[in-house]
């Protein structure tokens, strides 16, 4: 689960413990900048979110990266143990600017 202490886990997380229907947990950034209902999942959020395109390009525009992720960020981390020191390291990175992209966006929101 990608988090932050700022804003605090994704909504699917999030709603889970305060009861909100999954149906609900909206991403805060799709809902606001985008006006749609897209449920914040760690698949949305790796590799659909908006507010993550540039932190995304960095990683998907490494060629080694591409041909082993098939464009899907969410594959690489279900064969974490099949990759590279290098290729960790990308995932490490993107993960920890996703991170600081997101509390960045909650402190605009005043969170």
């Amino acid at each position: 689960v990608v988090s932050t202490q700022s804003t605090g886990p994704l909504n699917i997380e999030a709603g889970r413990h305060n009861q909100t229907p999954r149906q609900l947990r909206f991403c805060p950034w799709c809902r606001k900048v985008n006006a749609t209902t897209a449920i914040e999942t760690e698949a949305h959020s790796l590799d659909q979110c908006s507010l993550y395109n540039n932190d995304r390009h960095l990683i998907i525009s490494d060629p080694e990266f591409l041909a082993l992720s098939n464009g899907s960020i969410t594959n690489m981390f279900h064969s974490l143990h099949n990759h590279t020191p290098r290729i960790l390291g990308l995932l490490a990175n993107f993960v920890h600017a996703m991170i600081t992209t997101r509390e960045n966006f909650g402190k605009t929101q005043g969170h």
